[in-house]
């Protein structure tokens, strides 16, 4: 059987108590060793209490991941902006890299728009695709960053 690559996106409203930069941190290594298991990549942002994250890999294990996700206490109001084939991957260089913590107001606009429920089908894609290219260009922007999303050293 061959494989489908997927690329999904979606945005949630964060639900962390505490040391929010180190629940992140925890986040991103565990996915790293999940992910890297099963040939999942992707990469995460947060911004003013939202999480974006774009997943890639095979639908049938990123529908197991989604799900766990949905139930993960951390985050509510999860919302997929998209899921669809695609080629090759946009963030195969890591199991799961942190962007970190942005302040992006059209991006913020776009995830609480999608939240609120006022979001056309056009919105959900232009929310995608806007966090899609934010992700990459914070990477390229970081490159002190490691494959793992951690600092270079």
């Amino acid at each position: 059987m061959t494989e489908s690559l997927i690329s999904m996106a979606y945005v949630s409203r964060n639900m962390i108590n505490g040391d929010f930069p180190a629940v992140v941190a925890e986040i991103v290594s565990a996915a790293n060793v999940r992910n890297a298991a099963r040939g999942i990549t992707g990469a995460l942002v947060c911004s003013q209490g939202y999480f974006a994250q774009v997943l890639e890999g095979d639908s049938d294990k990123l529908d197991d991941l989604f799900e766990r996700i949905v139930r993960d206490p951390r985050h509510s109001e999860v919302q997929v902006l998209f899921s669809k084939p695609i080629a090759q991957r946009s963030f195969g260089g890591w199991g799961m890299a942190s962007a970190g913590v942005v302040e992006d107001d059209t991006l913020i606009a776009a995830i609480h728009e999608v939240l609120q429920g006022e979001a056309t089908v056009a919105a959900h894609d232009a929310a995608g695709e806007k966090t899609v290219a934010l992700l990459g260009q914070l990477l390229r922007e970081r490159s002190q960053f490691d494959r793992y999303g951690a600092a270079a050293e």
